[in-house]
């Protein structure tokens, strides 16, 4: 077999010569990736729709739902419901457009009371 076939998510890579198994920790190299966890609230926008139907940021997957105690891989057909909790995965941005993060030091603090 010719190429490289990758499952991801832990998988199997053919490299030519030999399968061996690839876990999320041979990707970190390839891209810094965040995963998010998102529980879905009552009266969610997404609530009730399929994956497919979502608009994400760029480069974003929904790759788990936690749906009381069953664990789902998603596809676009997946609908979202109330309850359920979203992992997502991103590509860490080195800068995110319009946003800067800086540290600020504190040196005073002042405390307000309320008369």
């Amino acid at each position: 077999m010719e190429g490289v076939e990758v499952i991801i998510g832990g998988g199997i890579c053919h490299d030519g010569k030999d399968y061996v198994m690839k876990t999320f920790n041979d990707y970190s190299e390839e891209a810094d990736i965040q995963f998010i966890q998102l529980t879905i609230p009552e009266n969610h926008l997404w609530c009730g729709h399929k994956l497919k139907d979502l608009t994400l940021p760029p480069e974003t997957l929904i790759v788990l739902i936690r749906r009381g105690e069953q664990n789902i891989i998603p596809d676009g057909e997946t609908i979202i419901l109330q309850n359920d909790v979203l992992v997502l995965s991103a590509i860490t941005p080195d800068e995110v457009h319009g946003i800067k993060l800086v540290e600020k030091i504190i040196e005073k603090v002042v405390k307000v009371g309320i008369s």
